[in-house]
């Protein structure tokens, strides 16, 4: 694994880190800035309007630079802003670094996951991308408590302070481990870019990502309150709470996932037995055709698990068959005979037996 996707992972855990763990955090700002929770929750909603802005304009306007100096830009942008909130004195300050910080958002996925492909060769570039969203993954899972319980314990300020070490860290990574990977040579302009709006797929992908992501950051903003403040739970109980919430989502999600493809396992498992028992030249050929996709001791498995259910799906066929004639012949017999079926003639006799 290139060394560079673990620096792209690091940004991305202090990005999805920034973004979410405000959200336990909420109460204690609120208190110290002296404002109400309605006008804490700003520091969320600003940050998700800057990171909309962000993600368009500055991935748009990015497209023709070098990628690895534009990620390098967009981490100093990301520790200016986090700076600005863990030193702001005043809430307008704390609004204008999480909006700071949220401009690199959207910018730095998108362009860091095109790098973390060009890392890899092309039939692993899937992996890498995922191996770069791993760090957003554990800041929702692992982050996110932890950081709740850093500034419950030191200081709301201390959780920002360590969100801008983290983007230091990034910063060095790929400064030091990301290769300069070359200017695109395809000329892409805004206007081509736009043009993808003109699908309706598009449309439908964004309105059903602002439902659902709308949903969540409505109920997330102010989960800090509705827990302890309504459901009654303390303050200490808030980071724990959270990190159970999303190990368990996580979790749930996968095994939902992985129930949601058992019909394509069924699907498999049909193919094996279709395969194991004898059959016609088209179905042969359609079995040689997936078999020599998988490797020889692949095939060796399965050809021994199966073995001997092959031979008893032999031995019913073969019976059933057997039967079959037997009754076609019978039929056959009582048809052609003019005491018992004067008018069925035999060319209708053997119509029937083929067509059954």
């Amino acid at each position: 694994m290139p060394p560079g996707l673990i620096a792209l992972a690091i940004g991305a855990f202090g990005i999805g880190l920034t973004e979410f763990v405000i959200m336990g955090l909420l109460p204690e700002v609120a208190h110290d800035f002296g404002v109400t929770e309605s006008a804490a929750g700003w520091l969320i909603s600003g940050y998700a309007l800057a990171v909309v802005v962000g993600a368009l304009v500055l991935t748009a306007a990015a497209t023709r630079l070098t990628k690895k100096p534009v990620l390098l830009g967009l981490i100093v942008m990301f520790i200016i802003g986090n700076a600005l909130t863990a030193l702001a004195d005043d809430y307008s300050v704390a609004i204008l670094g999480r909006i700071i910080a949220a401009l690199c958002h959207g910018a730095f996925f998108g362009i860091g996951s095109v790098v973390a492909a060009g890392l890899v060769a092309p039939e692993k570039k899937a992996g890498a991308i995922a191996i770069m969203f791993t760090g957003l993954t554990a800041a929702n899972v692992f982050g996110v408590p932890f950081g709740t319980v850093l500034g419950q314990e030191l200081g709301w300020r201390s959780t920002f302070w360590a969100i801008s070490g983290i983007g230091v860290l990034a910063f060095l990574g790929i400064a030091l481990l990301v290769p300069r990977l070359p200017r695109p040579t395809a000329q892409v302009s805004l206007r081509s870019e736009l043009a993808a709006f003109r699908s309706g797929q598009v449309w439908f992908s964004l309105v059903v990502t602002i439902l659902a992501f709308g949903g969540m950051f409505g109920a997330f903003t102010y989960i800090a309150y509705t827990l302890t403040e309504v459901s009654g739970f303390a303050t200490s109980a808030v980071p724990w709470l959270l990190g159970a919430g999303l190990v368990l989502g996580n979790w749930l999600g996968g095994r939902l996932a992985d129930r949601a493809n058992r019909p394509q396992a069924a699907l498999h498992r049909s193919h094996v037995r279709m395969c194991a028992i004898p059959r016609d030249r088209e179905t042969s050929s359609i079995c040689t055709a997936t078999d020599s996709g998988r490797s020889p001791a692949a095939r060796r498995q399965s050809a021994g698990a199966s073995s001997s259910r092959t031979t008893r799906s032999v031995a019913r066929r073969r019976l059933s068959l057997a039967r079959r004639s037997r009754d076609e012949i019978a039929g056959a017999r009582r048809a052609s005979s003019p005491s018992r079926s004067p008018g069925l003639r035999p060319s209708t006799t053997t119509a029937f037996s083929t067509s059954c």
